[in-house]
């Protein structure tokens, strides 16, 4: 079934993937945006506090410009009296470092006194400069326009887009500014927002453009679709939260880089609703408004994701996981080297952005559309990321429009045209809760009754999961995953089969900031006749069992994504084998322990106390406290004393008169059988290593002079010797004789070794 399902997804696949340049192209039909009204009221406070109608009028010239932005100007000239120098202030067809992008100014008076407000208007990706921003590290660039100092701390594909900008602002500044004063309106959308936030950021930590100083003040930032951009050590320094970022948190765009690998944005952020950090009746309703406005200025229908942010999320955390940071961006291959030594970076440069950009050939595009196919089918059981990315870009942006539209820059300007700055403001969030040992959930929304999510014996009810009201759930890897808003009121009830201990791990997941606290309820016991639930609503989340309603279990842990508690699991052996040290992890995270045992050994399990955890010697646990768990091995083992010494399968002795091997021989599990020479332990005794009736090593002994076989050395093993030496006597080489006899050890038999044997049998040495 699933290999005929991947056939099918192939050719979805080489359909779609012929359309995906055009998914990413629009253009605003009856130009529905030219009331492009600006006022003096824009200005008039302090940049720092948010202003709703100049977010929109923001917003209104984004969208203009990344439809046509040469008319955009004639348009702000037409509408609003703006100007500019000439067409060396607009840029429109930049190559794959620089930018799009226009400056304008008007003069104002504002609270009295006179400005020239400068406009700066950067516009999203244009042609390769998709490929620039997936080049963090710069490595591909065609010009460097900010160098390399800040490589590895912000994106260098960014920082070339806010260097061509601000070039271009200094010369703009010098050329009509320097004998005003300036308010300064910095805006843009996707990559252009990432260049916008950069630039205003850089404008207010140097406090001039140029030459020419501004104060922080007069600065104003609204940025659409903001990726994140640096991971600086004053990213979150208060001077910047003048720089407003709006996201649509549906759009993957405005999460990557990672968080989880340390970048961030600059400034305030804020976020729209989505099915999954909003209560459902509240997003339904601003969707509803949204979509009013959208189409508006398209006769496409917007296609929003039913799942929320959820599908953007996943592949983050996906990337984030597979990937520790930007060194393994370039260096991990995508397929851990089973098929062929593709990179993360590599796979964006070959396989996504010709298809965005439109730079691949027609001849090339089966091509491509063939290997990235079999790319996407490679792995018939196992995960990975790059299943997972191709998966959610046919998903999402490749069959539907879902990824398109969350990003297009109309998007933004209807979300914020529908919203109230209340609204736009409004901090959405939600609970991400994984319950182990259980397979039946159920979830009600207090207010209304409805069931809005279930889970029964393993299988999602899908007739729940398609009501608009419903909020989203899955049964994956023996785990109930569910995703609340935080601002809901709800009731996960579980229903277990047999009495079971409960884990749940709950991650408070903000949608501009992403993980902000943990929440981790450890060994929670309920039955079928002692069901309990989870309460989930504004105050937080509670444990309450339905017989018992008095009875509260709260967390067992509750931690700040700034001060997550680490445990550590200590691993001691008992037998012959080897074991991994120990394991530090997060509370609430799974580690995995590793057992190796030793040759001749097998292990027996890993225990903590008297208690089996698992007999298999990799064992996965969830990280719950500190702790020493062992891993237990047979204990079959023997060792020769250092008065032994071993050559292949030989052991050389130079003490006379032993007994038995027994005298220095340590051993344990083993049985040890000799065969003497007369009963007489010495040269020539065959030693025989058995385990379970079965023969593993065969040795033979030599006690050194000792060539009769009797254990000692005397005349008669000189005179064994002098006919040896003599050639009288034959003695082959690696054999016990032969050890026994080579005396000065330098593997032959001669007069040296006939004095020493000589000397020994007369008891001189």
């Amino acid at each position: 079934m699933k290999k005929i399902c991947k056939k099918i997804i192939s050719i979805l696949l080489a359909v779609a993937i012929c359309l995906l340049s055009a998914s990413f192209a629009y253009a605003v039909e009856d130009n529905k945006l030219t009331d492009l009204s600006i006022s003096s009221s824009f200005f008039e406070n302090d940049s720092a506090i948010y202003n709703h109608e100049l977010c929109k009028f923001s917003a209104k010239l984004v969208t203009e410009s990344n439809a046509n932005l040469t008319k955009m100007v004639v348009d702000l000239a037409y509408y609003c009296g703006t100007k500019t120098g000439s067409a060396k202030y607009w840029q429109d067809c930049t190559g794959r470092d620089a930018e799009n992008f226009f400056i304008v100014y008007r003069d104002m008076v504002v609270n009295g006194e006179n400005y020239r407000t400068v406009i700066a208007c950067i516009s999203g990706s244009y042609g390769t400069q998709w490929d620039s921003n997936f080049d963090p590290y710069g490595v591909g660039r065609e010009k460097s326009y900010a160098g390399d100092s800040e490589k590895g701390v912000t994106h260098l594909g960014f920082a070339d887009a806010r260097d061509y900008v601000y070039s271009y602002l200094v010369d703009f500044v010098n050329e009509f500014c320097l004998s005003s004063n300036v308010k300064l309106l910095i805006t843009g959308h996707s990559r252009g927002a990432a260049a916008a936030n950069l630039l205003s950021a850089k404008i207010i930590k140097d406090g001039k453009i140029g030459n020419k100083d501004i104060a922080k003040e007069n600065v104003y930032s609204y940025t659409f679709a903001t990726p994140n951009v640096s991971k600086a050590d004053d990213l979150h320094d208060e001077k910047y939260n003048r720089i407003f970022n709006i996201v649509n948190p549906e759009d993957f765009v405005t999460k990557v880089l990672p968080v989880n690998w340390g970048f961030g944005k600059y400034g305030t952020t804020y976020s729209f609703c989505s099915r999954t950090n909003c209560e459902a009746g509240i997003y339904i309703t601003e969707l509803s408004d949204m979509k009013n406005y959208f189409s508006e200025y398209t006769s496409l229908s917007y296609q929003n994701y039913t799942e929320g942010e959820e599908p953007t999320d996943r592949i983050i955390e996906s990337m984030s996981q597979y990937l520790s940071d930007l060194d393994e961006f370039y260096t991990k291959s995508i397929f851990n080297d089973k098929y062929e030594k593709i990179t993360t970076y590599d796979f964006f440069k070959e396989y996504f952005c010709p298809f965005v950009n439109g730079t691949v050939s027609e001849e090339n595009r089966m091509t491509q559309i063939t290997k990235l196919i079999t790319l996407a089918n490679y792995y018939d059981d196992e995960e990975n990321m790059a299943e997972d990315f191709i998966n959610f870009m046919l998903q999402y942006a490749l069959i539907s429009s879902c990824f398109a539209d969350a990003h297009e820059a109309r998007t933004y300007y209807a979300y914020v045209c529908a919203l109230s700055e209340e609204q736009i403001k409004e901090d959405y969030s939600s609970y991400t809760m994984k319950i182990y040992n259980v397979n039946s959930v159920y979830v009600t929304e207090k207010i209304s009754g409805f069931v809005v999510a279930k889970v029964d014996l393993g299988i999602v009810n899908k007739q729940i999961n398609n009501k608009n009201y419903s909020n989203y759930i899955k049964f994956e890897n023996g785990y109930v995953y569910l995703r609340l808003p935080t601002n809901g009121n709800y009731e996960v009830n579980i229903l277990p089969i047999s009495n079971t201990f409960v884990d749940c791990i709950i991650e408070k997941e903000s949608s501009t900031n992403g993980r902000i606290e943990r929440i981790n309820f450890f060994d929670v016991s309920v039955s079928s006749k002692n069901t309990g639930k989870f309460v989930v609503n504004s105050g937080g989340i509670s444990f309450k069992y339905e017989n018992d309603l008095d009875r509260i279990i709260v967390p067992n842990q509750k931690m700040l994504n700034d001060n997550m508690v680490v445990n550590t699991v200590n691993c001691d052996v008992y037998g012959c084998g080897n074991a991994t040290k120990s394991v530090s992890n997060i509370g609430g995270n799974f580690s995995k322990v590793v057992a190796v045992a030793d040759k001749y050994n097998n292990f027996l399990g890993w225990y903590y106390g008297e208690k089996l955890l698992s007999d298999k010697p990799e064992y996965e646990f969830m990280q719950k406290e500190n702790k020493t768990l062992v891993a237990k091995f047979t204990n079959n083992r023997y060792q020769f004393d250092e008065n032994c010494k071993l050559v292949g399968d030989i052991i050389c002795l130079n003490e006379q008169g032993v007994e038995s091997i027994n005298n220095c021989l340590e051993y344990s599990g083993f049985e040890i059988i000799e065969t003497k020479n007369n009963n007489a332990f010495g040269t020539g005794t065959k030693v025989e290593i058995k385990l379970d009736n079965q023969i593993i090593k065969t040795y033979f002994v030599a006690v050194m002079g000792d060539l009769d076989g009797d254990g000692y050395v005397d005349s008669f093993d000189s005179s064994i010797m002098s006919a040896i030496v003599n050639f009288e006597n034959e003695v082959e080489n690696d054999t016990a004789l032969f050890k026994s006899a080579d005396l000065t050890d330098d593997n032959v038999v001669d007069a040296f070794d006939l004095s020493v044997v000589t000397v020994m049998a007369n008891f001189e040495i």
